[in-house]
């Protein structure tokens, strides 16, 4: 359990504990023709992503279990949405039920919730995108990887490192410059490296459009006294 005081909100530093599985956000999103499921998870905002080969109830389950379930630590005790009719239907809702799980609809996207999924849809299209402009003998899968470990492992415009948080260490990537005979592995590397610059401009831009919009703190309704000041520096030193 980790304790995080960057999150900002109204001018007002907020402590909020972070715990990993606790709540997923879930959505379907689409890349080019092909449908994903995109899930987040709310305390660490680390994601993972499973290509779907169609959009029942069967197969998003399948790749949920997939990509979060059987990797990482098993069920969430939360699965929170804001829409797709597969996550409404009766069939889904027994699954839930069957596995002990509390289902929840959040109707009003918000700064913590289901909009750690949404907010980053275009992102993960954009770095996608350019991994296949980049690489294209890299199939769609390893592509998809690709773009969803460079947003883990890379600090976020919250201030957060999903992986760091998630793991306990900073992830480690074989260094820049360096010539690989094998064609798959130079391309790979290629690969990441550009998914680490894509993702590091767009969280840069965002970074800047949200200090553009915040509110510049008031000064203080006080005067500082320079002279006690000094005096009580000068004292410190002697």
């Amino acid at each position: 359990m980790i304790t995080n005081k960057s999150d900002f909100k109204s001018g007002v530093w907020n402590e909020r504990k972070i715990v990993f599985n606790r709540e997923i956000a879930m959505d379907i999103m689409k890349i080019g023709e092909h449908k994903l499921l995109r899930v987040v998870d709310t305390g660490t905002h680390f994601g993972a992503a499973q290509f779907l080969d169609s959009e029942d109830v069967q197969s998003v389950w399948q790749a949920l279990l997939k990509c979060w379930v059987l990797v990482y630590a098993g069920q969430p005790d939360v699965f929170s949405w804001t829409k797709g009719s597969v996550f409404t239907s009766k069939n889904w809702k027994q699954l839930a039920d069957e596995n002990g799980l509390i289902l929840k609809f959040s109707s009003v996207q918000h700064h913590n919730g289901i909009s750690s999924c949404e907010r980053f849809h275009a992102p993960l299209r954009n770095i996608y995108r350019k991994i296949e402009l980049g690489c294209p003998p890299i199939e769609r899968d390893l592509v998809l990887q690709t773009a969803i470990k460079s947003m883990n492992d890379i600090i976020g415009p919250e201030g957060l490192v999903p992986s760091m948080l998630l793991f306990g260490i900073m992830p480690r990537y074989a260094p820049a410059g360096l010539e690989h005979d094998l064609p798959n592995q130079s391309d790979q590397l290629k690969a990441i490296r550009i998914a680490r610059e894509e993702f590091f401009r767009i969280t840069n831009n965002l970074r800047i459009t949200r200090a553009l919009r915040s509110k510049v703190p008031q000064a203080p309704s006080h005067t500082p006294n320079l002279f006690l000041w000094l005096t009580l520096t000068q004292l410190v030193e002697c």
